[in-house]
């Protein structure tokens, strides 16, 4: 009897030292077959001999599979710094440290079909969800030192991310470097407190391109949900790799983005993209300044101004039942005022823009703003009078869209290296279209041309586009009224960078008299019509004419009386004195010129007259040559001078 009681007693022993060095393969065992029991496979679980105040998990994993994806969950080194009975009683841990966990999910088949049936399913976002998730934690404090997390999908690139995370009754926190395959792409920090405040960063090398604080309330009374944030972009801190993927991104030097907002949404929500942005109802501020790089691209050199190399944009916006509204102001040093920016629409669909420039009156600033606004402004273009009106209008999203910048100048007066424009209406349209490509159209008509010679042209078509060499410049047929007559002008395609265009310019209805009068000799006159056709070449160096042909279409007359100077000179050179009888009334048949003009503004004409004078020579018959050389330029210059002066002397004389 004593040897069972003493036996028993020594099993009573025995039972807890044999239960305790046996617990780690008695707990794989249960914990094992507990999890295969779940639906987990290969499950492993290794554990040390419990300590008087902690507890040390080796290892832990187990995959499952279902629904196209297969899950990996694995940690190793788990310290759980508790009393066993404290377990026992499902108390919490004191601290609870995992020296490593492992999250991986790998998807099979499209996504995509995998997100539709997703949406498809009504969400229940309950506020108590996130109470639980402070309330639920197995320790008060949790420490995971080494955190990978890892999403694979069979049509996309393999994304992870290598971190650690921290979580207490009072915060969990966090920092993941997220890694595309083995590409680094940003630092991802992460900051959630029990007071529903969230704070997320994305940087790299300790620079932060992207920052959002924000703060969750829930409203019971709209059943809704209210989210308050605050996010900030940088341009400067952006990895290199992500501005290569976007690439309009790099057409800018400059991008400091603050966004604030207000989103509400249901507790109940559709993951359903159309339904999910029908549900949301947002509003807030925006405030944006970016900088054209530089030098800009090809395509972006029309806005690569020194007035627009820096601009900002900034004002409210809203969001409601899919429709996005915003009142911007457009800022910057070419604009004396902010131009109003009004959009709405919808971004998936259709988007509109509209601004309105308030109208610039000639004079000396706006002048100076012009120049600053068209670094190509030529220093000689003075614009004196009239009105200029800018607007914009773009639509459509961000797979199609299209930009419109209308231009308008009534009623103009315009100077350039003393040559005068006189009502001069302008208008035209500039297109943005995706690739940032641009073309524009336009009309222009003046009231008047004063090159010393008084010019109305007819209304002027146009168009511009960029190509790889230069810039485009088509134009439609015009013609230009002068001199009495017309000169007919062909359609012209021109490269403005690199001119070269040969055509014909034809001459229509054009006054003798008129011609004539260029000179302002005093005593010479004529009556006639002439025509012809001139071959103009255009070129870098500027405008040739090669043997341009006027001649008389019908009989005419010429008379010049020359002053008694010349008159003298005739006295001794009988070739002069010949000529000058039989001009004194010449009756022509037939009038022809010759006729080349050079960059330099040399005129050069070879003449030939024919006909008679009743009053020389009993009225032989006359076949007379002349050539005359001029320069061109002086010669509008002298009566450009001349035109002025005799304006003054009107205006002096009126007052």
């Amino acid at each position: 009897m004593r040897k069972a009681l003493l036996s028993l007693c020594l099993v009573a022993a025995l039972l807890p030292v044999a239960t305790y060095l046996s617990l780690p393969w008695l707990a794989t065992w249960a914990v094992e077959r507990w999890l295969a029991e779940q639906g987990y496979a290969d499950a492993r679980f290794e554990m040390r001999h419990p300590g008087w105040q902690d507890l040390e998990i080796l290892a832990f994993s187990v995959t499952h599979q279902g629904e196209g994806r297969e899950y990996l969950l694995a940690a190793d080194r788990i310290q759980l710094h508790t009393r066993p009975w404290d377990l026992m009683r499902l108390r919490l841990a004191e601290r609870i440290e995992i020296g490593y966990l492992q999250f991986l999910v790998r998807s099979e088949g499209d996504f995509s079909a995998r997100a539709e049936q997703i949406s498809e399913e009504l969400t229940d976002l309950a506020p108590e969800y996130l109470a639980q998730l402070f309330s639920h934690l197995p320790s008060e404090e949790l420490e995971i030192q080494h955190l990978q997390i890892g999403w694979q999908l069979d049509d996309a690139p393999y994304w992870s991310g290598l971190g650690f995370l921290q979580a207490s009754a009072q915060k969990i926190e966090g920092q993941l470097q997220i890694y595309q395959a083995d590409q680094a792409r940003a630092e991802l920090n992460l900051r959630l407190n029990p007071t529903q405040s969230l704070a997320l960063s994305l940087s790299q090398d300790g620079q932060t391109f992207w920052q959002l604080d924000g703060q969750l309330h829930y409203q019971p009374q709209p059943n809704k949900w209210l989210l308050d944030t605050q996010q900030r972009f940088s341009l400067a801190h952006l990895p290199s790799a992500w501005r290569e993927e976007w690439a309009l991104l790099s057409h800018f030097s400059e991008i400091e983005l603050e966004l604030n907002s207000q989103i509400h949404f249901p507790r109940q929500v559709n993951l359903q993209s159309d339904e999910l942005w029908q549900a949301l109802d947002a509003q807030g501020t925006l405030d944006v300044q970016l900088a054209l790089a530089s030098p800009a691209s090809a395509s972006l050199q029309p806005l690569s101004s020194r007035g627009f190399e820096h601009f900002q944009l900034s004002g409210p916006w809203s969001w409601r039942d899919t429709q996005l509204k915003t009142q911007l102001q457009l800022a910057s040093p070419s604009l004396a005022t902010p131009v109003q920016l009004d959009l709405s629409g919808q971004p998936q669909k259709n988007l509109r823009l509209k601004a309105q420039m308030a109208p610039i009156q000639a004079g000396s600033l706006a002048h100076q703003r012009l120049q600053a606004l068209i670094p190509e402004w030529p220093e000689l273009l003075i614009w004196e009078a009239g009105r200029l009106q800018l607007s914009l209008e773009a639509q459509g999203n961000l797979a199609r869209w299209q930009v419109q910048i209308q231009s308008q100048l009534s009623a103009g007066t315009l100077q350039y290296a003393g040559t005068l424009l006189e009502e001069v209406n302008w208008q035209q349209t500039l297109t943005l279209i995706p690739e940032l490509n641009w073309s524009a159209t336009g009309q222009i008509q003046l009231g008047l041309l004063d090159l010393g010679l008084a010019i109305q042209p007819s209304r002027l078509d146009y168009r511009l586009t960029p190509r790889s060499d230069g810039l485009q410049l088509t134009l439609q047929p015009f013609q230009l009224d002068l001199l009495g007559g017309q000169a007919l002008f062909p359609g012209l395609n021109l490269n403005l960078l690199k001119p070269e265009s040969i055509f014909l310019v034809s001459l229509r209805q054009l006054s003798l008299d008129e011609i004539l009068s260029l000179y302002n000799r005093p005593g010479l006159s004529g009556e006639g019509i002439l025509e012809g056709q001139l071959p103009i070449q255009i070129h870098a160096e500027g405008i040739e004419i090669h043997s341009g042909l006027v001649g008389s279409i019908e009989p005419g007359w010429i008379r010049f009386q020359p002053d008694e100077a010349l008159q003298a000179s005739a006295r001794g050179n009988l070739g002069l004195e010949l000529a000058l009888g039989a001009l004194s009334d010449l009756r022509f048949s037939l009038l022809d010129f010759q006729l080349s003009y050079a960059v330099n503004g040399d005129l050069q004409l070879q003449g030939r007259f024919q006909g008679h004078n009743p009053d020389w020579q009993q009225g032989r018959p006359i076949d007379l040559s002349l050539n005359i050389q001029d320069n061109l330029k002086d010669l509008l210059r002298a009566l450009q001078m001349s035109r002025r002066i005799t304006d003054r002397l009107d205006q002096r004389l009126q007052r």
